[in-house]
């Protein structure tokens, strides 16, 4: 059961990623019902697996670079 919540955290998080609509870094932590430095984790693994992730805050969200 723990390893389906944290698939779909992940696969949610990469889908708002893709579509540039995380929000801030709290916003979405608390959307996926994560601490931010648990986000920061998730983004890390996304990163080593899809490529680089930056944050901008002129659209705030994350996005692939």
């Amino acid at each position: 059961m723990k390893i389906q919540k944290y698939l779909f955290r992940l696969q949610l998080l990469e889908n708002l990623i893709e579509r540039g609509s995380t929000g801030s870094p709290n916003q979405i932590a608390k959307r996926l019902g994560i601490s931010r430095s648990m986000l920061y984790k998730y983004i890390d693994y996304i990163k080593e697996k899809n490529g680089e992730i930056t944050y901008s805050r002129k659209l705030n969200t994350f996005k692939y670079k």
